[in-house]
């Protein structure tokens, strides 16, 4: 009763046997939609849920879960230009719940190196727009960007430089999609690019279009729901 899973891509799973009142809620994530997430602070803390998939709620908890799923399958119901980021809002609340219910729960004790990835992302979130370099992030945790570089590999099977593009990016995608009154030049100031050119260039290497492209195709995108 009240327990609840994340399982996430790759994780690989072995059903043995339910009991006969055996009932389950699921929310079924595609990989598109996923990619969308990952690099959120959505269910951030994944290595946990990877090594303890599953933990118990309380009545309070369960009940708060429950309207979360209720909100999701409403929102799933609806046709909107905003649908993908009501879901994607929707889906933090449920992951920062979930966060929140686990670590009170939990017993599961982080290794350090797991400890190191968290710290990271952190420090990611909170600096993102100071700097993309390995170096600076492994500083911040006192770690040589090799030995640092090195942890978050084999930790979470993703590169530090990758970590920080992807958040880079994920966050330019929401500027460009949700912020029309800005121009490409205003957001690449915002993201703490030195000028428009800069921040172009790498947002090509990272995605194969423009900024501009990537605007016009989104916005083709919400007149084609």
């Amino acid at each position: 009763k009240h327990e609840i899973s994340v399982v996430f891509p790759n994780h690989i799973l072995l059903g043995k046997s339910t009991s006969d009142d055996y009932t389950a809620s699921l929310i079924v994530v595609s990989n598109d939609f996923f990619s969308q997430l990952r690099h959120r602070a959505t269910f951030r803390n994944h290595l946990a849920y990877h090594m303890e998939p599953a933990f118990r709620l309380n009545d309070e908890q369960y009940e708060s879960i429950v309207n979360c799923f209720n909100l999701i399958k409403t929102i799933c119901k609806i046709e909107s230009p905003t649908k993908t980021a009501m879901l994607i809002n929707a889906m933090d609340i449920l992951s920062q719940l979930l966060d929140e219910f686990r670590f009170t729960n939990s017993k599961y004790t982080w290794t350090s190196n797991e400890q190191v990835f968290i710290d990271f992302y952190e420090i990611l979130i909170a600096n993102y727009q100071k700097s993309r370099e390995v170096k600076f992030y492994a500083d911040k945790v006192c770690l040589s960007p090799k030995y640092f570089g090195t942890i978050i590999k084999q930790t979470t099977g993703v590169g530090v430089s990758e970590w920080i593009a992807n958040y880079v990016i994920l966050q330019a995608k929401s500027l460009l999609d949700k912020s029309a009154r800005l121009s490409v030049q205003q957001i690449a100031i915002q993201l703490g690019f030195s000028d428009q050119a800069s921040f172009c260039r790498y947002f090509k290497a990272h995605t194969g279009i423009s900024p501009k492209a990537y605007r016009i195709e989104r916005r083709e995108e919400r007149k084609g729901l």
